[in-house]
């Protein structure tokens, strides 16, 4: 980028608004693509009219989500580590900053001090300070700073974290009070949502009728999903699409395009998250390092990485614990010997593609493999075995919460939810509310023939693919990605984040300062569609993955979609 002076590019021909106050709290610039996408934003909003307010973190917390003790440990000079990289960044992109400590007295300081200390052991997942829910609020990135399912506050380390992430976590509350009431912006526009001082940044924003922009990463290739209101991992967004989009057919494009994704979901290619998964293997191959018996019905359960999201109010299911559901599976199924059940581990749970390892969930696994009955597999996460080919050989899908379930489903196969996940509740797959219910499931897929490939199975589930993977993410070519966590302007000036230069940056600037639904309803053209397309496309045999991926340009994948 050059070093145009940006405070006098203004926009003098947009008319999106040019009034609207926009403040962007930014924490976690130090992870660097993100930041660039963010800021990104911040620019073409300031081009559009917008006054922007960008506030970053000056190193005011004991503890905080870019040093997890499970990933990256902090170390003397964590925090000024994190402070240089985000100023660099800042002043690379030419964007003028505020540090959050301004906002704070060193009475803030001393009382949260005196409040984290002083809060008793059980209380410290419900801690309030006021009516701030701060023990909630930090709960989830406790779990992540420790990669722990279950937080016993019995153990001193998870006192401890606790009581820091709630020292840091009523800082911010204070800082950050005093920034919106300063500041009283139109919007908050924040990365996530979900981890610590960005979650309180939500909530305190919420209560104050701040409406809140939170971004993260698509799906696609480059590209950015933005949520209204709630923390990245809510399924909310996702119920309220299926409502509008779920009974739309999709057109021949669009199947190809979601057939593209998941193909490139199922040997790692052009992902905008690590892949986790090895290349799938040949099904005769497998069978013989599964020893799986001749004539038996394979059942597979694909257990969830569930500690990133275990905090979430929505996520609560019939099962207290994965590992209930696990234990109560297997047992079952020594019980039926005309089943062979394949109990796959995440890959994410821990080891060598893990995002820090869930030591004692592993344990747990690792004690459990060895008490298995003959017709019961465990599938450990480091196993070079792929999720993939599990999911072609399985009769039968059991899914805790995890995306394969919507992969499976995708390939006409039947499949349970166990707890709350994107699919629980839709018609293309079984979803458990209770474990009575549960068994009964199992029984009735022993009693009748399972439907395999069922059309009416992928059409649906294709839909809500269509919905999760492609509509949700908006293509944001202006910054590439070398890799995953790393990224790149591609955009030299200012000049070229005018209006009209980009349709997608256009969209997100109208999301944000005019109200346009991230989603928009389908209209009529959409809701008198023929399923004409869908029935053709799925009973054509020629169809295949294969066929569709050899004709697609390499360069333009996925296309520059603007709805």
């Amino acid at each position: 980028m050059d070093s145009h002076n940006i405070l006098s590019k203004t926009s003098t021909t947009d008319s999106i608004s040019r009034s609207k106050r926009v403040l962007c709290y930014s924490p976690y610039n130090k992870w660097a693509l993100h930041g660039m996408w963010e800021i990104t934003v911040l620019h073409a909003l300031r081009l559009r009219g917008a006054e922007v307010k960008h506030v970053l973190c000056d190193g005011i917390y004991s503890d905080c989500d870019v040093f997890w003790g499970a990933t990256k440990r902090r170390h003397p000079l964590a925090c000024q580590e994190c402070l240089s990289r985000v100023t660099r960044l800042s002043y690379d992109m030419k964007m003028p900053y505020e540090w959050l400590g301004r906002y704070l007295t060193l009475e803030n300081y001393a009382e949260a001090h005196r409040w984290s200390a002083g809060i008793k052991q059980y209380e410290l997942k419900t801690a309030k300070y006021g009516d701030w829910e701060i023990g909630e609020w930090v709960r989830g990135s406790v779990h992540s700073h420790l990669r722990r399912t279950e937080l016993d506050c019995n153990s001193p380390l998870v006192r401890k974290t606790y009581r820091s992430y709630l020292y840091s976590g009523l800082v911010a509350c204070f800082g950050l009070n005093c920034l919106l009431e300063n500041y009283e912006p139109d919007i908050l526009f924040l990365f996530n949502g979900r981890m610590s001082s960005t979650r309180i940044a939500l909530e305190l924003a919420k209560r104050k009728n701040v409406r809140v922009i939170v971004h993260e990463r698509g799906s696609l290739f480059e590209s950015l999903r933005l949520i209204e209101n709630y923390p990245c991992i809510s399924l909310k967004l996702f119920r309220n699409m299926w409502v509008d989009w779920g009974g739309i057919p999709l057109l021949k494009e669009e199947l190809e395009l979601i057939s593209r994704y998941m193909d490139d979901r199922r040997f790692g290619k052009r992902l905008n998250w690590i892949s986790f998964n090895p290349q799938p293997q040949d099904l005769y191959e497998l069978r013989q390092r599964l020893t799986l018996s001749p004539g038996r019905i394979i059942w597979v359960m694909f257990t969830s990485s569930d500690d990133e999201v275990v905090s979430a109010s929505d996520r609560s299911g019939p099962f207290e614990h994965q590992m209930d559901w696990v234990k109560k599976t297997a047992r079952y199924v020594e019980q039926h010997h005309t089943i062979d059940l394949i109990i796959r581990i995440h890959p994410n749970t821990a080891g060598e593609k893990a995002r820090g390892n869930n030591f004692l969930q592993l344990q747990e696994f690792q004690q459990l493999q060895h008490r298995l009955p003959p017709n019961v597999k465990m599938v450990m996460p480091d196993d070079r075995i792929s999720t993939y080919s599990l999911i072609d050989i399985g009769a039968l899908g059991l899914v805790y919460m995890s995306t394969v379930g919507l992969e499976m489903a995708c390939k006409g196969k039947p499949v349970i939810m166990a707890a709350p996940s994107l699919i629980s509740d839709l018609p293309f797959v079984q979803t458990v509310e209770s474990k009575d219910e549960y068994f009964a499931m199992l029984d009735s897929a022993l009693e009748k023939p399972l439907i395999s490939n069922s059309l009416e199975i992928q059409r649906l589930a294709y839909r809500f693919a269509h919905i999760f993977f492609i509509k949700d993410s908006i293509p944001f070519p202006l910054v590439k990605m070398p890799t995953v966590h790393s990224g790149r302007l591609n955009y030299n000036s200012l000049d070229e984040l005018m209006p009209g230069c980009d349709p997608n940056l256009d969209r997100i600037c109208r999301i944000i300062l005019k109200n346009e639904p991230i989603c928009p309803p389908p209209g009529v053209e959409e809701l008198t569609r023929s399923e004409t397309d869908e029935i053709l496309w799925f009973e054509d045999n020629d169809k295949s993955v294969d066929a569709v991926v050899t004709t697609q340009p390499e360069g333009d994948f996925y296309g520059s979609r603007v709805k």
